[in-house]
């Protein structure tokens, strides 16, 4: 069977939201812009400002494209020719410094032009990059969504692996026990279940796996948390000791038609940008079985209510990060009440916090609520003054603790929900 290559998010948090990059920006802001095309070391000392490089723009929409790999029968990798393995749109609000992503299944039943040798006919949209290109690419998916397409970001092959590398792995939720090994595809896959440090490789593998019942949209799911995870990573202040080689990693590894002074004009704009600037979608979608040439083919077909819905919020709608706290948190249910969790982490949600996980503790027999400090935010005082107020507020019998380890941990805190609540 053959396995494809899965895009990561990396690039886009550099060349888009300037995450990594915007650390370093905001100590370094203090000169006009001089030069069209300055060196790095140059350029993360100068101002660059949205509306010089996007004149009249309030919104972008940018095309993301995973590049699929393919071997040789002498097991040469080669890229040439091959479909798109994954398919995202970003919406960059300039005004409100955000950012929607949308991603698109990439069996989506779409109509490509010219994908068929007597023309015109329907097929997968990760098809669109094989017969034409990001060109075509983007005229598939404008039409699909109704939105133009000002930029492309084509991701290019093991790129994450060595993103990930370079910012000293991630620490990330794996959602079963992963064992799959496709010597066709080049793939082996060894994963436990649970938060894990995962480095490149074993980034890789979480973000190509689908050999479970969710297929596609199971591995969306889990793209979803490796962007989070990579974002998290790269809002600590550490990250600013690999800046440069950071920096690097990530114009080797993409493609894009975004000029140089743009991309280090959004990574001003998006300096102080966390996990609460981003949300992300997943455009909703029908499967269904075709049958071509004699042979059953797995599709997934747009749902037009649906869709209809999904893609005004991806438009219209506003939201504006929560700018207060920026603090992630962990939710474990200790008592043993269904939907306890899910139920206090949406509470927490609103009021500002980054839900990170949810779910159950290694018991049941939690009495009182239990919230510990894992001592690893960038700002310890700002967790000092949120933990009084959570007490208060929300767990007026919670018991607190503090847990200085050295190893990553899943969250700022974790929030252990008792009986007594």
């Amino acid at each position: 069977m053959r396995i494809l290559k899965k895009i990561f998010f990396m690039c886009l948090i550099l060349a888009i939201l300037g995450l990594g990059l915007g650390l370093y920006l905001a100590f370094k802001l203090d000169q006009p812009y001089t030069k069209s095309e300055p060196s790095w070391e140059t350029a993360l000392r100068v101002t660059f400002k949205p509306q010089t490089f996007f004149p009249g723009k309030t919104n972008l929409y940018i095309l993301i494209l995973g590049t699929d790999n393919n071997w040789t029968q002498q097991d040469i990798l080669y890229t040439k020719g091959t479909r798109s393995d994954t398919t995202m749109l970003a919406h960059v609000d300039l005004k409100h410094k955000t950012i929607k992503i949308l991603s698109i299944p990439r069996d989506l039943y779409v109509y490509i032009p010219g994908d068929c040798y007597r023309g015109d006919c329907y097929d997968k949209i990760n098809a669109a990059t094989a017969v034409g290109g990001v060109p075509l690419s983007e005229k598939v998916v404008a039409s699909l969504t109704g939105v133009p397409i000002d930029y492309y970001v084509r991701i290019k092959t093991t790129g994450l692996i060595n993103f990930v590398n370079a910012i000293g792995g991630i620490y990330v939720y794996v959602d079963e026990n992963m064992n799959y090994v496709d010597h066709w595809g080049h793939l082996k896959i060894h994963l436990k279940k649970g938060w894990q440090h995962l480095n490149g490789q074993q980034t890789e593998e979480l973000a190509r796996f689908r050999h479970d019942p969710l297929g596609d949209y199971g591995r969306i799911q889990r793209q979803h948390r490796i962007i989070k995870a990579i974002m998290k990573k790269l809002e600590r202040p550490s990250v600013l000791v690999h800046i440069i080689h950071i920096v690097q990693v990530a114009k080797q590894s993409i493609e894009t038609n975004l000029m140089y002074p743009q991309i280090l004009a959004l990574a001003n704009l998006f300096k102080h940008a966390t996990t609460d600037s981003l949300k992300i979608y997943t455009l909703p979608t029908r499967p269904k079985n075709v049958k071509i040439f004699g042979t059953w083919v797995s599709y997934v077909f747009p749902d037009p209510v649906r869709d209809k819905q999904m893609l005004k919020k991806f438009q219209s709608d506003v939201f504006f990060p929560h700018k207060p706290i920026g603090v992630s948190v962990e939710v474990l249910n200790g008592n043993g009440t269904q939907g306890a969790a899910k139920k206090i982490a949406k509470k927490l949600e609103k009021h500002g916090f980054t839900i990170s996980h949810v779910g159950n503790a290694s018991n049941f027999n939690y009495v009182d609520t239990l919230i510990i400090d894992h001592e690893v935010h960038p700002h310890k005082k700002v967790v000092k003054k949120i933990l009084p107020m959570l007490v208060s507020k929300y767990f007026p019998n919670a018991q607190t603790q503090n847990d200085p380890k050295p190893k990553p941990r899943p969250a700022d805190l974790t929030i252990v929900i008792g009986k007594s609540l």
